[in-house]
């Protein structure tokens, strides 16, 4: 089984609907909505199979850490509730020590992305959520001068 159809099972057996649509016309990629009882997460099918996966994982952090918001909620407040999102599908679904290990070892984003065959989009939210917490550290020239 595919990481995409485990991810679909995935959502079936919590009853999550997925759908995969046309976003084309829209500023996302994907969204969650949760309504009365019912939860749905909606994906772009235009993606590549990598970022599609990339994209459930993080509707299913809003999920699972109740970050929703809606249309009128605040900047400040969807920044807080993406962050949520992003620090528990970092911990939660992706391999932060291999991903550690290989930026460490000067490979760059897409390189790693290619080499734990995952979307560039979850590298580069995992190496943003590791810099936020400490776990990598940033240095400048100015640092590393004698």
């Amino acid at each position: 089984m595919t990481e995409l159809e485990e991810l679909e099972q995935y959502l079936c057996n919590n009853k999550i609907d997925y759908f995969e649509k046309d976003l084309s016309e829209t500023s996302f990629e994907s969204v969650i909505i949760k309504a009365f009882e019912k939860v749905g997460i909606f994906v772009n099918k235009e993606l590549p199979t990598n970022e599609k996966i990339h994209y459930i994982k993080h509707e299913l952090a809003h999920y699972n850490t109740s970050s929703f918001y809606g249309f009128n909620t605040s900047n400040k407040r969807i920044n807080k509730q993406e962050t949520k999102a992003i620090n528990y599908m970092c911990k939660n679904y992706l391999p932060l020590d291999k991903i550690k290990e290989l930026f460490c070892m000067e490979y760059e984003p897409y390189e790693i992305a290619e080499i734990l065959n995952i979307s560039e989009l979850s590298i580069n939210d995992a190496i943003k959520y590791m810099y936020r917490k400490g776990i990598l550290k940033i240095y400048s020239f100015s640092e590393t001068e004698d």
